[in-house]
């Protein structure tokens, strides 16, 4: 929903800029029509194949994407823009103690949050979730259950400082995509 809110907000307002630039793959692009500003759309994986019949509609627009990959015959492809990110963010800590799996990313059944719980209570180790729910249905019914503050824990949403606690006494990061990831940040 607040993707749609603010899809809707820029091009409510796309008179005060020079450019849209969306990251949401698709949604965008059935509004790049309705506004003179240019719509840049970043493609981050097609996901699913039902979204190509809109990637084709509006073909006009104009896409890059983050991996090599992803340019798909008949878009309007400008060019591959890596995803950034700045390390100094994130030192290494050769010596911190570790034990911990941890789980860090979107709460949606694309990021298999569903196996790393299966992965901790197979090892036998701690999971750590960390991450925003975008699939509140999911989280509810896959994740929420095995949530008991002890073996499998949720901390919500974290910021830098909270991610480089995390990596310090992580074991181990889960990353279980159920679809192919392009170019994940987290597990850059």
């Amino acid at each position: 929903m607040a993707e749609y809110l603010h899809i809707s907000e820029a091009f409510e307002r796309s008179a005060e800029f020079d450019l849209i630039h969306s990251h949401y793959d698709f949604m965008a692009l059935a509004f790049s029509r309705l506004v003179r500003t240019p719509v840049l759309t970043t493609v981050h994986g097609f996901s699913s194949p039902q979204f190509m019949p809109i990637y084709e509609k509006y073909r006009d627009g104009y896409c890059v994407s983050v991996s090599d990959s992803d340019p798909a015959a008949g878009l309007n492809h400008l060019a591959t823009v890596y995803n950034g990110i700045d390390t100094s963010f994130y030192p290494l800590r050769p010596n911190a103690a570790r034990g911990d799996l941890t789980f860090l990313g979107r709460i949606h059944p694309d990021k298999g949050v569903h196996l790393a719980i299966e992965v901790a209570r197979l090892s036998g180790r701690k999971l750590i979730i960390a991450g925003i729910i975008q699939d509140g249905s999911y989280f509810a019914s896959q994740v929420k259950p095995h949530v008991d503050g002890c073996r499998i824990s949720y901390v919500g949403p974290v910021g830098v400082a909270e991610k480089n606690a995390l990596f310090a006494r992580a074991s181990a990061l889960l990353h279980m995509n159920t679809i192919p990831e392009r170019f994940g940040l987290v597990l850059a």
